[in-house]
């Protein structure tokens, strides 16, 4: 069965919001759903048809030129591309989230946490990345803002939490 996802473009201004639909597999139709980047926006990624608006455990991020290619679960081709994120997007700054099971918003953090797999330090041309969420918490709009406690090592901490769920659930 095909998987639905969504993606939630939240700027901080209700004009410039939006909500848009992907099909898993869209990219290897040749169809990739394209988002024209806006700088300090959040991109919070949701997986449909589970119990709660969560988004997906895991993605692939992959920086191909000044693009942000997102490839969701069994895709060998981005299915959403955000145009210009590295042009654009203030430097360090992870603005791909999603919320999780506990109602809390994170970031997209590599599987691999050293720092050349964050989605913002993505090299052009290089592999895409596995990311879970579970990086630092966040506010859904805005600029990045890490929770209290939860620095790094204690975002892959919730990391490890997320995935034991996933694994049991």
């Amino acid at each position: 069965m095909t998987k639905q996802y969504k993606v939630l473009v939240n700027t901080g201004k209700a004009e410039t919001k939006q909500t848009i639909d992907i099909q898993q597999g869209a990219g290897d139709k040749g169809q990739p759903v394209r988002i024209k980047a806006q700088a300090g926006a959040k991109y919070e990624l949701q997986e449909l048809g589970r119990k709660k608006p969560v988004g997906p455990d895991y993605v692939k991020a992959k920086r191909v030129g000044k693009d942000l290619h997102i490839l969701f679960e069994d895709e060998s081709q981005a299915s959403l591309i955000i145009e210009d994120y590295y042009e654009v997007m203030p430097e360090g700054y992870n603005g791909v989230i999603g919320q999780a099971e506990n109602g809390g918003f994170y970031e997209y953090i590599p599987e691999d946490p050293r720092v050349p797999g964050l989605i913002s330090e993505l090299a052009q041309g290089g592999q895409a990345v596995n990311v879970a969420l579970g990086g630092a918490g966040v506010s859904p709009v805005g600029t990045a803002v890490a929770a209290a406690g939860f620095p790094l090592l204690g975002a892959l901490g919730l990391l490890g939490a997320v995935g034991v769920a996933a694994l049991v659930g």
